[in-house]
C-alpha cells in the first residue's frame, strides 16, 4: 500500500504533527512526504521518504503582511509541482494541515481528487479569531476545501464531529474522530525533566481563539490561593495588550515572545 502525506509549509506544529503519523504509517505501508522544501528531515523515520517540492512562504498567520510578497508568490506558484504524485500513484492522500488555497487549487486542476482518495485532517471547526482572521481561517478555507473532493474528514473529537455535521452540513458518515496524538520525538532531546510545582505553561502560537486573554484575568484570582505561582508563556504572536499587566507581576510571568525551537521545549 502507498500513502503519500502533503505538507505544504514548514512552520508552526504541522510538521511534527505530520511527521508523528506518517512514521507510523510507514511501518506498515509504503510512505511518501510531499513538502516544503525547508521540512526538517530529522522529524522523519528512515522509512519515509521525503520529496521537498515547495518553496517556503514568507508569511504565517502571525505575519499576514507578508502574504503579498514576491517569496510567497513564488511558493504558491510551485504548488504546480504537486502533479507529481500521479507518478507515486498512491492507494490514498493524506493532508494533515489547512487545505490553503494553491494546494486546494492545484488538486482540483489536476484533477488528483479524482484519481486518488483524499483524506482529509481539520483541526479547527469554527474560528473564534478577530474578523479578519475569521475570515482566513474559516470562510475562506472552508471554500477552498469544497472544491476538493474529500472522502474522509478527521477530526479530533466528538464535537468537532457534530458541529461539522450540523453547522457546515458535511455528510456524517464521512467524518472520522480520531483524538490528537502525542508529540513523542521530543523524547529525543533528553530523558531528565524537572517538574515545577504551581507552574502554569500556555504554550504555542499565540492566537486569540486559545484564550491566553482568560488566564491571564484569572491570575489574581489564583495568586490569592497560590502566592508562589509562576505563568510561563512560550509562542509567537502578538501580546502587546497584556504587557502593562505582565509588567505589573513581573515576578508571576516568564515569558518567551517567540517561535519557540523544539530543542528549547524540552
Amino acid at each position: 500500500m502507498k500513502v503519500v502525506y502533503i505538507l505544504p509549509y514548514d512552520w508552526g506544529a504541522m510538521p511534527q504533527y505530520t511527521a508523528e503519523i506518517a512514521n507510523v504509517i510507514s511501518n506498515f505501508a509504503e510512505v511518501t512526504v510531499i513538502g516544503s522544501k525547508n521540512i526538517k528531515n530529522d522529524y522523519f523515520s528512515e522509512r519515509v521518504k521525503i520529496t521537498k517540492a515547495f518553496y517556503p512562504f514568507e508569511f504565517s498567520m502571525n505575519n499576514a503582511n507578508k502574504l503579498f510578497s514576491l517569496g510567497t508568490f513564488k511558493g504558491f506558484f510551485s504548488f504546480k509541482e504537486i502533479n507529481l504524485i500521479s507518478k507515486i500513484d498512491p492507494d490514498v492522500i493524506h493532508i494533515t494541515t489547512p487545505l490553503i488555497p494553491p494546494l486546494s487549487l492545484c488538486l482540483f486542476l489536476y484533477r488528483l481528487d479524482k484519481k486518488f482518495p483524499i483524506v482529509y485532517t481539520k483541526h479547527g471547526i469554527i474560528s473564534n479569531s478577530g474578523f479578519k482572521k475569521k475570515i482566513i481561517e474559516e470562510y475562506m478555507l472552508d471554500f477552498f476545501e469544497k472544491i476538493v473532493k474529500l472522502n474522509k474528514i478527521v477530526v479530533h473529537t466528538q464535537k468537532d464531529k457534530e458541529i461539522l455535521f450540523n453547522f457546515k452540513h458535511v455528510d456524517y458518515r464521512k467524518i472520522i474522530v480520531i483524538p490528537h496524538g502525542v508529540y513523542s520525538f521530543f523524547k529525543n532531546y533528553g530523558d531528565i525533566y524537572t517538574t515545577e510545582r504551581n507552574c502554569i505553561l500556555f504554550f504555542g502560537n499565540i492566537r486569540e481563539y486559545k484564550g491566553l486573554r482568560y488566564l491571564i484575568q484569572a491570575v489574581p484570582i489564583i495568586l490569592e490561593e497560590i502566592p508562589d505561582l509562576k505563568v510561563i508563556i512560550a509562542g509567537e504572536g502578538d501580546i502587546t495588550e497584556f504587557y502593562p499587566f505582565i509588567k505589573k507581576h513581573e515576578n508571576v510571568f516568564e515569558v518567551y515572545n517567540e517561535f519557540i525551537s523544539d530543542a528549547l521545549v524540552s
